[in-house]
C-alpha cells in the first residue's frame, strides 16, 4: 500500500525527496542482515560485494532502502535453490559534476527476463499484461524502483547474467 501511494505522488509530481548524505554501503549491509534469513531459508547463497572505501551520496535514504529491499526480494522470489544473489556498489566509472555516482547491481540465478520483457516489466500496466503471457506476475516493485530511481536523476535496467539469470542495474 506504502509503494502505492508512494507512487501516485510520484505520476503526480508531488514527491519531495528527503535528500541526506548517505552511506549507500551501510544501506546495503541493512538490507543484507534483513534478507540473509530469507535466503537461508530458501538455500540461496546472499552476497554483497562493496567498496572498501563506504559510498556517501545525497538521496533520500528511505526510498533507496526500499529500492535495494525490492530488488532484493524480487532476486529471492525468482532465484532457484543452491545458486547465489550478489549485490554489488562501486563507484560510477565517470564522475559528473565532481558528485559521487553509484553503480548498484543485483544479480541472480534465476530463469532470467527475455530481452523483450527487460522494459516492460518497469511498466505499471505491462504487469497484467505480461502474466497473462505467462511471465510470472511481478508486482509494481519494479515500477516503484524505475519511478525511485528516476526521481533521483538515475537509471534502472536490466542485463542477462551468464550462464543463467538477471542482472539489475541502478546508476544514479
Amino acid at each position: 500500500v506504502n509503494d502505492m501511494l508512494m507512487m501516485a505522488k510520484m505520476e503526480q509530481s508531488k514527491l519531495l525527496l528527503s535528500l541526506s548524505l548517505v552511506d549507500v554501503n551501510q544501506l546495503a549491509l541493512d538490507a543484507e542482515q534483513h534478507f540473509s534469513i530469507i535466503a537461508h531459508s530458501k538455500g540461496i547463497k546472499l552476497r554483497l560485494k562493496l567498496p572498501d572505501k563506504p559510498i556517501e551520496m545525497s538521496l533520500d535514504s528511505n526510498l533507496f532502502r526500499r529500492v535495494i529491499a525490492n530488488l532484493l526480494a524480487n532476486a529471492l522470489q525468482y532465484s532457484p535453490t543452491e545458486t547465489t544473489v550478489t549485490l554489488t556498489l562501486a563507484p560510477a566509472k565517470h564522475i559528473i559534476d565532481d558528485k559521487p555516482h553509484l553503480v548498484m547491481e543485483v544479480i541472480d540465478e534465476g530463469p532470467g527476463i527475455p530481452e523483450e520483457y527487460r522494459n516492460r516489466v518497469f511498466e505499471k500496466f505491462e504487469v497484467v499484461d505480461l502474466k497473462r503471457k505467462g511471465v510470472p506476475q511481478i508486482g509494481l516493485g519494479l515500477t516503484f524502483c524505475k519511478m525511485a530511481i528516476d526521481a533521483h536523476g538515475g537509471r534502472i535496467f536490466i542485463k542477462t547474467n551468464q550462464p543463467r539469470g538477471s542482472i539489475f542495474v541502478v546508476e544514479v
